[in-house]
């Protein structure tokens, strides 16, 4: 990793996958533009935070100093509020409705749907994750179903029951 991150050639195989006898790709990370991100547990950004010492309180949680170094900018995030999580539900939600017309479905939500997904994320700390993967569910139920070509209504019952397969 940390050569990668250092900007080397690196030989990578050109389907995914290595073979004894496979040829790889020369690849040059150095044009590459890597994003990481660590979400680490309570842990609290002193007020008004230098970069220097987000990289220390990196260190001190556990990440490699040389790992950490590698990286240009380092910033700290604050948790989402229950009012951009409703949005970013919201916005998951359409997306999904407009995939879900490709099979000729109709999603319909209900008010307390948004609330449940918010009320899920908050509990569990995944953020917006838990929009994403009770769509990803809700889209697969569709897509698998004898006749999606339907009405679907996702209300907070539905929500509860596909986040907890």
């Amino acid at each position: 990793m940390l050569r990668l991150l250092e900007g080397a050639v690196m030989g990578v195989p050109p389907k995914g996958t290595r073979h004894p006898q496979g040829q790889l790709l020369q690849i040059d990370t150095s044009r590459i533009v890597i994003v990481a991100a660590v979400r680490l547990e309570d842990v609290d950004a002193p007020p008004g935070p230098t970069e220097r010492q987000l990289r220390d309180a990196l260190v001190q949680m556990g990440l490699l100093g040389a790992f950490v170094s590698r990286f240009d900018r380092v910033v700290f995030l604050k948790p989402l509020a229950p009012s951009e999580l409703s949005q970013i539900a919201e916005r998951t939600l359409a997306r999904a409705t407009t995939e879900a017309q490709a099979v000729g479905a109709r999603i319909e939500i209900a008010p307390d749907a948004i609330d449940a997904l918010v009320a899920s994320a908050v509990a569990s700390n995944e953020e917006g994750f838990g929009g994403a993967r009770f769509a990803q569910r809700l889209l697969e139920e569709i897509f698998v179903a004898e006749d999606p070509a339907r009405t679907y209504t996702v209300t907070a019952s539905v929500v509860r029951g596909l986040l907890e397969r």
